[in-house]
């Protein structure tokens, strides 16, 4: 297996500093003759991906798949054998005969899919076949492993996460042992499935709830089957409302939106999101985007100019950016006040009610050097507290950005942040929908203080939060002992189990996760 020595990169974002690696394999769906498996095209990348895993086994070095490079934590970095798993695009729309559980379909056609597929490349492979996802994060330079293994979201209020429709996992371990795994309370492929991947079935709820969002601590996934769904398209609004009408709606559970006076009137929503300029809380200010989705029939689209990956995101920190240099002296906060409404604007314009389709509104690929954030998980019924908290930060420490509510379903994986973050309430994932915040914004030094900030003043508070392994995190095992409580033993526990000896964890830990003690 072909691999390159000593090569220095660093993730998309540059939020963290460029690492060296000792080898760097890239592994593609071709055998090495250069021929192809004609009946199963995914075959080539799963023998590459197993060889790699015990190459490094048998080096004593630890192994670590990457795919975008998306997040801006160092989840991602090592300094030893990285699998760029980019080229592992292929998936499976039609099933073979015979691979599915008779009672495995709820009405929704599954797809099997090798974890290397860009999120944005998936949209539009799905949409070509009239299918879709049935949610995503909110920019899709993401790898499938990438976005599943650290809980990205969107902001689907009935649907959570993205790895809440992952119903199985071709996951590789140590020892060249590698399996099917399914959660037993819904078994999803046959017996003549599993043999044709040459893997062991696996059916364990608890072990599929660890695995499924466990950061590339279990293993090297190959790929998953995805419970997707027939396209739709989805119905846009974004308008400005205040601060104190956003809270009212947060506090009264956050679906029912009469009060926002959209069109759609009492529809519960597909889609909710407030979007918070933290310096322009007053009545009267407007300094709230509200972004409501609702879900509607598909039907065909008119091609877009310059295909799906047009947003607007990165390039509204490159603008504030500018804004920001245009004046003369430090950065205060009668600048921002002026600064982050045009932000605002940029980021999130205002749409009176527009159509289109999942893969094109959430199709960003698009970089945001220069940036940073956090995103912290919440119980719903902490928000209203929580924001005014955060935002009272974010002005005294001159934060260089906005504050984003996303509402999810909460998940069931046991570490994923969008799970409940009070323990007494876990019990009910799935039931309950959680808050996500996300701190997007310019790294300035006000920015660099307020993201620490925004932590202890939770802490303070007395306030349970969870943060997205994917972006800014606290490097600190204290806290992630506090945010998952008794659910962190139970993970550990189902970690130790799949990789019995210390040098089987060992070999899929990095420096990061040793830190925050999820590889003990």
């Amino acid at each position: 297996m072909s691999f390159e020595e000593n090569v220095t990169w660093r993730n998309m974002h540059e939020t963290v500093p460029a690492v060296t690696s000792a080898r760097l394999y890239a592994p593609r769906n071709v055998r090495a003759d250069g021929t192809r498996d004609a009946q199963n095209s995914w075959r080539p990348g799963l023998d590459a991906l197993r060889q790699i895993v015990a190459d490094a086994e048998a080096a004593k070095q630890r192994v670590r798949a990457v795919g975008g490079l998306w997040s801006l934590s160092p989840v991602a970095i090592l300094p030893d054998y990285v699998i760029d798993t980019t080229n592992l695009t292929e998936f499976v729309l039609h099933l073979p005969n015979g691979a599915l559980q008779a009672a495995a379909s709820r009405g929704r056609p599954f797809v099997f899919a090798q974890a290397g597929a860009r999120i944005v490349d998936f949209h539009e492979r799905l949409l070509a076949a009239g299918l879709g996802l049935p949610t995503c994060g909110a920019s899709n330079g993401q790898t499938l492993a990438g976005a599943i293994a650290t809980g990205t979201h969107g902001a689907a209020i009935d649907v959570g996460a993205m790895q809440e429709y992952v119903v199985g996992i071709h996951l590789i371990g140590a020892a060249g042992r590698h399996i099917w795994l399914e959660r037993a309370s819904r078994p999803i492929v046959t017996a003549a499935f599993v043999a044709m991947l040459g893997a062991e079935l696996v059916r364990d709820d608890a072990l599929f709830d660890a695995a499924v969002v466990s950061v590339g601590s279990f293993g090297v996934v190959h790929a998953y089957m995805l419970e997707v769904e027939p396209a739709y398209l989805l119905e846009q609004h974004v308008k400005r409302i205040d601060f104190s009408l956003a809270m009212q709606v947060i506090a009264g559970g956050v679906t029912n939106l009469v009060p926002l006076g959209l069109p759609p009137g009492n529809e519960r929503p597909f889609h909710v999101e407030f979007v918070v300029d933290p310096y322009n809380r007053q009545n009267g200010a407007q300094g709230v985007r509200a972004r409501i989705m609702y879900r509607r029939p598909f039907a065909a689209q008119p091609p877009h100019p310059g295909g799906l990956s047009s947003s607007p995101s990165a390039s509204a920190l490159a603008k504030i950016a500018g804004l920001l240099d245009t004046f003369p002296g430090p950065i205060d906060g009668a600048l921002l006040r002026h600064a982050v409404p045009f932000f605002l604007d940029q980021q999130v314009p205002l749409v009176p009610g527009k159509t289109d389709t999942p893969a094109f509104i959430f199709g960003d690929t698009s970089l945001r050097t220069g940036g940073i954030s956090t995103e912290i998980g919440l119980e719903l019924e902490d928000v209203p507290r929580a924001a005014a908290l955060l935002a009272d930060v974010a002005e005294q420490k001159l934060y260089a950005g906005i504050l984003a509510f996303r509402f999810v379903k909460s998940s069931r994986a046991t570490l994923a942040f969008t799970r409940s973050p009070n323990a007494a309430r876990a019990a009910n994932a799935g039931a309950r929908i959680v808050c996500t915040v996300e701190t997007d914004a310019l790294s300035t030094q006000g920015t660099m203080q307020a993201i620490p900030s925004f932590w202890a003043a939770l802490d303070q508070a007395n306030i349970p939060y969870t943060l997205h392994w994917g972006q800014k995190l606290r490097e600190d095992a204290a806290w992630v002992q506090k945010a998952y409580g008794p659910a962190l033993p139970g993970w550990l526990a189902q970690r130790h189990a799949w990789l019995p000896t210390p040098q089987a964890r060992r070999l899929f830990s990095n420096d990061v996760l040793d830190t925050l003690g999820l590889t003990i």
